[in-house]
């Protein structure tokens, strides 16, 4: 699959693609806010959507490292979309413009953009990163969260106008900056061996506590798994397993987190990039089911409804990416100009019908009378004409 250019944008010199990818973007977001807070946003910004893209670009596109940067996300040749940062106030930076063209979603460029931008903060020197996200922006939500990102005040100098505040995400996440100690660097060959073979150890009994996890839920359910339990399986102290996971609820999040993630990287590896949208869904969703379909286990375990998982869980990540797969690609097939509403429905359908398909082959006492290869084109076949359909 092709890797995305990240083209640092001069606006002067791509200006024209600049304009073209900001009018598209505004045009889009401009839309939604009039049928999300109905009202007239010619009334508020005083100018048309061609007019204010020209007029932020400068302020919005223009700054230059280490200040800010600006990208052109480029796929095969082509314009796939934008995104960058900017300078707010000391140590803080501004995700702006983070857009990636409906042709192009579903191909994790908008994670990838955002992951290169936190990096590009570091290396400027920011403490923290601070976006706004209007509240139509779901997909995006997910992924801010998956990346970290927790909700705050709005902050100043942020382009999103007063009246909007109230229903408007404001959001913010440290820059994590991991240098070498040099305590560390200095310490003797002898103790770094120590340590780097503890840490193995640890990692080794970490999985060991996890698959104990797995084993016993698979045996009894829910209940079957303890602090207790899980210790005397793995064959050590109950006080010991504390050391590794605070409570049960940690211990199940973490399985989550695993399996989640494993389904997650199956179904990436399964991505054809010259396939429609339409096709790359129904590849996605074949991927994804017949990860659970050979593990009938691990699906009754992370979707066992008596686990009480709060919010927040480490599994979010992994099952935010996995949301926001699917939700590009229903995005693509879509089209640009389908509403919250008809976009919101279109994800709930299909999420419906493919855990429904799961919760049938796996979940419940009695098999379906049809066979399961029959049953599952048919799920999939019927996802496509509901799609075709609110196209």
């Amino acid at each position: 699959m092709p890797t995305p250019a990240f083209i640092p944008a001069d606006p002067v010199e791509h200006r024209d693609a600049l304009l073209s990818l900001n009018i598209e973007y505004m045009t889009w977001v401009f839309g939604q806010i009039e049928l999300a807070f109905d009202v007239a946003m010619l009334e508020i910004t005083r100018m048309s959507v061609p007019d204010y893209a020209a007029s932020a670009i400068d302020k919005v596109c223009g700054e230059r490292p280490p200040q800010g940067v600006f990208y052109l996300i480029e796929m095969d040749g082509q314009i796939a979309g934008m995104g960058g940062l900017r300078f707010v106030r000391r140590g803080v930076a501004e995700v702006k413009r983070l857009y990636v063209r409906p042709a192009w979603r579903g191909r994790n460029l908008g994670e990838l953009a955002l992951r290169k931008l936190l990096t590009d903060a570091a290396s400027f020197g920011y403490q923290s990163v601070c976006l706004d996200s209007a509240p139509f922006m779901t997909s995006a939500h997910r992924l801010y969260e998956a990346q970290g990102f927790v909700d705050c005040a709005a902050y100043e100098g942020t382009e999103v106008p007063s009246e909007f505040h109230a229903r408007w995400r404001f959001m913010q996440r440290p820059v994590i900056l991991v240098t070498p100690s040099p305590a560390a660097d200095e310490a003797p060959a002898q103790g770094r061996l120590r340590a780097r073979r503890s840490g193995v150890a640890r990692s080794e009994r970490r999985q060991q506590i996890l698959q104990a996890v797995r084993q016993l839920h698979a045996e009894g359910g829910n209940d079957n798994v303890t602090m207790r339990t899980v210790a005397q399986r793995v064959g050590m102290p109950t006080m010991s397993v504390y050391r590794y996971f605070p409570n049960k609820s940690a211990l199940l999040e973490s399985v989550w987190a695993e399996l989640l993630e494993a389904s997650l990287g199956r179904v990436r590896a399964r991505r054809q990039a010259s396939d429609t949208a339409l096709e790359r869904l129904r590849s996605l969703y074949e991927e994804y089911i017949s990860f659970w379909l050979e593990r009938p286990a691990d699906f009754r375990l992370v979707f066992d409804t008596d686990n009480k998982i709060p919010p927040g869980s480490v599994a979010g990540g992994a099952a935010t990416g996995f949301r926001q797969e699917c939700e590009s690609l229903i995005d693509a097939c879509l089209g640009a100009d389908a509403g919250l509403a008809r976009r919101m429905l279109a994800y709930d359908l299909c999420r419906a019908k493919v855990i429904g398909f799961l919760f049938t082959a796996i979940g419940l006492s009695t098999r379906p009378a049809t066979a399961l290869p029959a049953l599952l084109a048919a799920t999939l076949d019927d996802i496509e004409q509901q799609l075709r359909r609110a196209a």
